[in-house]
């Protein structure tokens, strides 16, 4: 959103659909005195920066989910792994790239002044929405894909764990109902006493 609300502003102050008497330079003029660029460019950054980063802790904690590795699909570990490694990489390659576009407008503020910065904020736009088409194609599809993988081997695992959970429940009923059995003492309604266990063999 943030990037077509720049665009729209610049491209408004170069708009060709002008009334007749509008004079450009008055237009410029008043674009010089009201915009905010430079600071909707920092915005930019502070949005991309967050989100790259977020995506990555968001994949590298779901992988150190315990037994996940060993409980991926056979078939596909050796290319999930693959595919991990290799988003890693862009990761890595992404962020440099997001690092060196904000080191050239990280010094400016407000917003545009003259001719020259108009030029040079609408070139950093430019990279930045060059740097989100790369992120869209490099990060998202391989991201889905190793969720989606990971879901695989978390569902197996809660399964297993699930089980491991029943049959404990069911060995501690077993036990409790084999001490109840042989522990507590029948009332004989004769006698009004307690009989003592029938001896049991084993």
């Amino acid at each position: 959103m943030t990037q077509k609300s720049l665009a729209r502003r610049q491209r408004d102050a170069l708009a060709k659909d002008k009334a007749p008497d509008d004079d450009p330079l008055n237009v410029l003029d008043e674009l010089y005195k009201n915009n905010t660029s430079w600071d909707e460019l920092k915005e930019l950054y502070m949005v991309n920066a967050k989100q790259l980063a977020g995506t990555y802790d968001a994949l590298i904690q779901l992988y150190k989910t315990p037994g996940l590795i060993k409980y991926l699909e056979n078939s596909e570990h050796k290319q999930t792994m693959i595919l991990f490694n290799g988003i890693r990489r862009d990761f890595d390659q992404l962020s440099k790239d997001l690092i060196n576009i904000y080191s050239t407008h990280k010094d400016y503020s407000g917003g545009v002044k003259n001719d020259e910065e108009l030029a040079r904020s609408i070139g950093v736009f430019e990279n930045y929405n060059n740097y989100v088409i790369r992120y869209d194609a490099l990060i998202r599809p391989i991201y889905d894909e190793l969720v989606m993988k990971a879901g695989v081997a978390i569902e197996k695992i809660n399964t297993i764990v699930q089980a491991q959970k029943q049959a404990q429940e069911d060995q501690d009923i077993a036990v409790v109902k084999d001490v109840e059995y042989r522990d507590v003492p029948l009332v004989n309604p004769e006698t009004g006493e307690a009989d003592k266990p029938a001896a049991t063999e084993g």
